[in-house]
């Protein structure tokens, strides 16, 4: 987990089309860190609070990463659309109507990739 193989295999996704496919435990595990290290960790124990207060699950891949999205948004006040679809999710356009009155999150670090 040496910063130039987390730039590497960041930089090998991206060349490699930004395919899901290829988004295995170390890559999805950057995403993640990403996140972490802008919104820390109170911001993942507010996502998974507002997880225990949820009954109606989306059953499909794209709407559980949708609905992952939309919590995380919700959780730091603000619209994190562009950094999940800088990172090839299959992001919604429902999802991103309901997040748009929250702030953007431009300066993202999959940003430098767009």
């Amino acid at each position: 987990m040496t910063s130039a193989s987390r730039k590497d295999r960041v930089e090998t996704y991206v060349r490699e089309g930004r395919n899901l496919m290829n988004w295995n435990i170390w890559t999805a595990l950057e995403t993640y860190l990403q996140l972490q290290k802008k919104f820390g960790w109170a911001a993942f124990k507010r996502v998974f609070a507002n997880y225990q207060n949820m009954s109606n699950y989306p059953r499909d891949n794209d709407g559980k990463m949708n609905l992952y999205a939309e919590t995380f948004s919700k959780a730091v006040n603000m619209n994190l659309t562009g950094f999940f679809k800088a990172w090839g999710w299959p992001i919604k356009q429902a999802t991103e109507e309901k997040l748009s009155n929250l702030p953007c999150w431009t300066d993202h670090p999959m940003a430098q990739y767009s």
